[in-house]
């Protein structure tokens, strides 16, 4: 089973672990599988390794990615 349709949260934490930018959207089920188009605006965001997580609205666990912002 994948994840669950529905509100996800997604926020983009920098290198000290501080909340740099947040988004929402609704995540739909697509050819079996859960798809989820948010929109971030980077311009405030700081150029490096940053930490995405990705959290399904209400619950309290969330799955983390590392990702490079240039």
């Amino acid at each position: 089973t994948g994840s669950p349709e529905g509100q996800y949260v997604f926020q983009l934490l920098d290198s000290n672990g501080s909340l740099g930018v947040e988004t929402s959207c609704n995540a739909a089920i697509r050819d079996y599988v859960t798809t989820a188009e948010a929109p971030f605006d980077l311009r405030a965001a700081s150029a490096g390794r940053s930490t995405l997580t990705v959290r399904h609205a209400g619950e309290v666990a969330s799955a983390s990615y590392t990702v490079e912002v240039r």
